[in-house]
């Protein structure tokens, strides 16, 4: 009787966990297919709910950041790719790595768009080093070696547009202290002026 019971119990228990495994596979292929077919909310919903399920799963984390990316929330899509970054398997952490560097990069362009250069540049510089990560660890990914220099030009060309902006800030400072400091020569010559005009 009582191994009748444990074995029922065990039977329950074990139905469950692969219920729970079947449910978190269904939900994570369902968050795929509405990747794939552009329903980035759609398939983050998905991926949260498979997430809730299995939390410690760093597929799904990444999966979850890839449909963030995709409907352009770049701030959570770094933050998923982040948790799965460290990752001992090489090839999720890899992945991590390179989306990262995708993420930062279309971050640096969105930020110039918004004229925040020295936003752009630190996300420039970060896409750089996530691309670097993974040509450490797979140096013939032409990929991430094309984003890398991508991202690196992108730095250069904010950092030059920064300095001419920061030349021009200072040559205008430099026209107003001229401006102002012959306005008060012009004064001071009128008043002069006056004060002949009245001692005659």
């Amino acid at each position: 009787m009582k191994r009748t019971v444990l074995a029922t119990l065990l039977t329950i228990v074990l139905s469950a966990g692969i219920l729970r495994a079947e449910s978190v596979r269904t939900l994570n292929n369902e968050g795929v297919e509405a990747y794939e077919r552009g329903d980035y909310q759609d398939a983050e919903n998905l991926f949260d709910q498979a997430r809730e399920k299995k939390p410690e799963d760093l597929r799904i984390q990444y999966n979850r950041g890839a449909a963030l990316a995709g409907s352009d929330d770049l701030e959570g899509a770094l933050d998923a790719f982040a948790r799965v970054s460290g990752a001992r398997d090489e090839e999720i952490a890899r992945r991590a790595d390179f989306s990262r560097g995708v993420a930062f990069l279309k971050q640096a362009q969105a930020k110039a768009g918004q004229q925040d250069m020295d936003g752009a540049i630190k996300s420039a510089q970060a896409a750089e080093e996530a691309n670097k990560v993974v040509l450490l660890q797979t140096p013939q990914d032409e990929d991430a070696r094309i984003n890398f220099e991508i991202a690196h030009r992108l730095r250069k060309q904010l950092e030059e547009v920064r300095q001419q902006e920061q030349q021009q800030k200072d040559q205008q400072q430099e026209n107003q202290q001229e401006d102002q400091q012959q306005q008060k020569q012009e004064q001071q010559e009128q008043y002069a002026q006056q004060d002949q005009h009245n001692a005659q």
